[in-house]
């Protein structure tokens, strides 16, 4: 069963999501160096707008001799070989640049949870606070923090911190402003 005699199956070890992602981001800028630390022939970029498959069916006309290259002084076969190492260094530079994404999206899901986490957090302490027995009295230090709380939860949503019972919110009213 993998577990000991209890019968209790063992589990793996809880990792936090902060170290899960310094793990996956490790693993990743290790692979990503080790792509670009393999010895490579630097070549010319292809032309923006043209496909890979456009381009791998010029290397193979090319090395079919069904068209020729424009310079003479160039062996067909020399400028298909330019052509494929092309095609595979942009294949690499746009894998890591998806791989980048994959990981600032990941980083991004996780502060959205940590946030949203927070926030109910501090929302539920908020609660606790609001009902226990200090904040019932009006002057007692517990009561004053409630209010405190309560006004910059209101000034979060996008509250102004008048209403409209101000007077001077229904003096504007009635002005027109």
């Amino acid at each position: 069963m993998g577990g000991s005699e209890t019968g209790r199956v063992q589990t793996r070890p809880v990792v936090s999501l902060t170290e899960f992602l310094q793990q996956e981001s490790g693993k990743r800028l290790e692979s990503m160096f080790r792509r670009f630390s393999q010895p490579r022939e630097v070549v010319p970029r292809a032309r923006p707008g043209l496909s890979h498959s456009a381009l791998r069916r010029t290397a193979a006309r090319l090395r079919a001799g069904k068209i020729h290259n424009i310079d003479p002084r160039i062996p067909s076969h020399v400028m298909a070989d330019v052509i494929e190492k092309s095609i595979a260094q942009d294949l690499m530079v746009q894998q890591v640049v998806d791989e980048a994404h994959e990981l600032r999206q990941m980083f991004q899901e996780f502060e959205e949870k940590e946030e949203t986490a927070r926030g109910r957090s501090l929302v539920a302490g908020f609660h606790r606070l609001k009902k226990s027995p200090e904040a019932t009295d009006p002057e007692s230090p517990a009561a004053e923090k409630v209010r405190r709380l309560n006004r910059e939860r209101g000034m979060s949503w996008g509250g102004g911190g008048r209403g409209k019972s101000d007077p001077q919110m229904t003096q504007m009213d009635a002005d027109g402003c």
